[in-house]
């Protein structure tokens, strides 16, 4: 899913602030999906909110997340998923903690280490996630996403560097642009 835009502004919000909650629900069963530019903005929660049973395989590439009083990311049991190369501006919370009873695994690419650790699984480096004017950004870091990445490494979207994400993505996302 490429180049979309969701935009949370309503009137009828879970948080009473005008921002909408459960954005995207990935829950599908073994299913193998690529978010590569899209704009998610005034979205309190859930945007998106990866698991499920039979396992959620993702990758959420130099996606833009804008201006979110709640969180972008909640993932819970059954996902495994690579976050990287995405911009976080004004965004409360960019990921909720993992429960005691988490069971998923993910590869957050946070810092330089965990960018370059990439390269011996994926044949290149990772892209770090910006934080601009956000709330922090969880470490999780295991390979086990990377080698199941590394069976479908052809189908992977290669990142461009995040700063490159907020102006690459609102002159691309949406109808009638390309």
């Amino acid at each position: 899913m490429s180049n979309c835009i969701f935009d949370g502004t309503t009137s009828w919000s879970a948080s009473c602030n005008n921002q909408h909650y459960w954005t995207v629900l990935l829950l599908g069963s073994d299913d193998k999906i690529t978010f590569a530019y899209n704009h998610f903005y005034h979205d309190s929660g859930r945007a998106p909110k990866i698991g499920g049973a039979g396992g959620q395989h993702v990758q959420f590439v130099n996606n833009y997340f804008n201006t979110m009083g709640g969180h972008a990311f909640d993932i819970s049991t059954g996902a495994n998923a690579l976050i990287e190369g995405n911009y976080f501006n004004a965004v409360t919370t960019p990921m909720t903690s993992a429960s005691s009873s988490y069971s998923g695994t993910l590869y957050t690419v946070g810092t330089s280490a965990a960018a370059s650790a990439c390269s011996s699984y994926l044949g290149r480096s990772c892209q770090t996630n910006t934080l601009a004017s956000s709330g922090s950004w969880p470490s999780y870091t295991s390979t086990t996403v990377l080698s199941w990445m590394k069976t479908y490494v052809n189908y992977l979207i290669a990142p461009m560097a995040a700063g490159s994400v907020p102006s690459y993505v609102t002159a691309h996302a949406g109808p009638g642009k390309s």
